[in-house]
């Protein structure tokens, strides 16, 4: 007779909950991998589940669901509005937990039959989708524990206005990277996302400089993008300290090529 402990450790060793991900959060281009989390929020007396899918290649959330339940609606609902959204892609990859939602036999058949590769963290190990729960990290750190939401209502328009905001910024970053990716000498080896802009991004004052006063024209439109996204950045934020730090180096490399400050072309007031 099989004792306890194998039962109940054969399930990290099923052959369908396979991680297919392997923690490769940059994909080479968009809509190759998807990973998806839930997590409960209590809204005055009720308690919330929210779901989100996110894809990898922008970090931008592009459908969530809020219910009052954990069936697996939550996800299939949240699963379909994703796939239209996007064109119904080929060659996905879809992450999550192991979570009964994600691994119920009608959410996987559908999954199979679009074709959607599927990908589980390994059992009890949520760094596997770091990404998906660094999400809900910020969320709740700078949005949901700073309000006291009344209703559900109220609650959903709140989230809703977060994920616009979140994605406008990701669209800038992407600008962003894009303006930077054009000038020689640039080394950009990721696509940006809000924490990685201070290890990325114009860390090296020298080129800074340099850029100033070689091509003042790519670095003013680099610099009122900076100055945009400081704007738009949640306050407090890791993302905002960062952009803090970069905006600094510009400011320095501003002052020293003798501009003044203010411009008649401004990228960020053109969009």
């Amino acid at each position: 007779m099989k004792s306890l402990s194998k039962k109940y450790s054969f399930r990290e060793n099923r052959p369908y909950y396979v991680n297919r991900l392997h923690r490769e959060f940059r994909p080479e281009a968009p809509n190759r991998a998807w990973v998806s989390d839930i997590t409960m929020v209590r809204v005055g007396t009720s308690i919330l589940f929210l779901c989100i899918i996110m894809v990898l290649y922008a970090r931008k959330i592009i459908s969530y669901t809020i219910a009052d339940n954990m069936h697996t609606n939550i996800v299939s609902d949240t699963l379909i509005k994703a796939y239209l959204s996007r064109g119904c892609p080929e060659g996905l990859m879809f992450h999550s937990d192991q979570g009964t939602q994600y691994t119920a036999y009608t959410v996987k058949q559908m999954m199979r039959g679009e074709g959607i590769a599927l990908s589980y963290s390994n059992a009890g190990c949520p760094y596997d989708n770091a990404v998906g729960e660094s999400f809900f990290s910020s969320l709740k750190k700078e949005h949901i524990y700073r309000y006291e939401f009344q209703d559900e209502w109220e609650f959903k328009v709140s989230i809703q206005e977060y994920a616009k905001s979140k994605g406008d910024y990701q669209s800038r970053l992407d600008t962003l990277t894009k303006l930077y990716e054009g000038v020689e000498g640039a080394d950009v080896s990721a696509e940006l996302t809000a924490d990685l802009v201070g290890d990325y991004l114009f860390t090296d004052s020298d080129f800074i400089n340099h850029l100033s006063t070689t091509n003042r024209n790519v670095f003013q439109k680099i610099y009122d993008e900076i100055k945009y996204l400081v704007k738009i950045a949640t306050a407090g934020s890791k993302e905002a300290r960062e952009l803090e730090k970069v905006k600094r180096a510009f400011d320095n490399a501003y002052r020293e090529s003798g501009k003044v400050e203010g411009t008649k072309y401004s990228l960020s007031e053109q969009k």
